[in-house]
């Protein structure tokens, strides 16, 4: 059901007007806790004991930012239909870009297994929900997506990744 401007609500800064002539949004709540924080803790819990409770928490709190994802999307292709368009252009060989806000890539101490932190905005948790459910609900493929980046921590971020990958082949399994 579309609401008009006219149509009155009760909010907590009082009785309110709803104003539906702006760009159509989907939102979810979820409870950061659930889903975000301790999974670099988890994952370096996992590379180093092989702990299958640390890996059933961390598809936990990823199925739970999924979850989140995937209401706020329905929401909005149910509002503003999105996904017969993206269809469409991908038909024509065109790839569905993603452009985060300097994705938050993890990183994996090379001797530790310890998450090393970097300033970033979005983390890959959110970045890979919404890719999923562009890849779930609407049946694109992996391999029709691209991921974008450009922030100026880029060239750091890919540094350190090296120096942790040739560390890691320095010792064969």
């Amino acid at each position: 059901m579309k609401m008009t401007l006219s149509s009155p609500v009760q909010s907590p800064l009082g009785r309110e007007q709803l104003d539906s002539t702006g760009v159509a949004i989907g939102a979810a709540r979820m409870n950061p806790d659930d889903g975000y924080g301790i999974i670099p803790m988890l994952l370096q819990e996992y590379i180093n004991s092989g702990s299958e409770d640390a890996w059933r928490e961390i598809r936990r709190r990823i199925d739970n930012v999924y979850l989140a994802v995937s209401t706020a999307l329905e929401s909005l292709n149910t509002e503003e239909p999105f996904s017969g368009e993206i269809s469409q252009l991908l038909e024509r060989g065109k790839k569905l870009f993603f452009k985060p806000n300097m994705v938050d890539l993890p990183l994996i101490h090379p001797k530790t297994h310890a998450p090393v932190l970097i300033d970033t905005a979005t983390p890959w948790e959110f970045v890979a929900a919404v890719m999923r459910w562009f890849h779930d609900r609407c049946g694109v493929s992996y391999h029709q997506m691209a991921l974008g980046e450009a922030g100026t921590a880029s060239s750091r971020i890919s540094s350190v990744s090296c120096i942790a990958a040739t560390t890691q082949f320095e010792h064969p399994l």
